[in-house]
């Protein structure tokens, strides 16, 4: 995937990925601190 990603978007692609994994990350700790 890393390759592919590299490859097809670049910096670009990687730097989107990263944004949504924090999100999804951050989404995912205010659950489990609001439960």
């Amino acid at each position: 995937m890393d390759r592919s990603t590299k490859k097809s978007n670049g910096q670009d692609g990687r730097r989107i990925g990263w944004q949504q994994v924090l999100d999804l990350y951050m989404r995912t700790n205010l659950k489990a601190e609001v439960i």
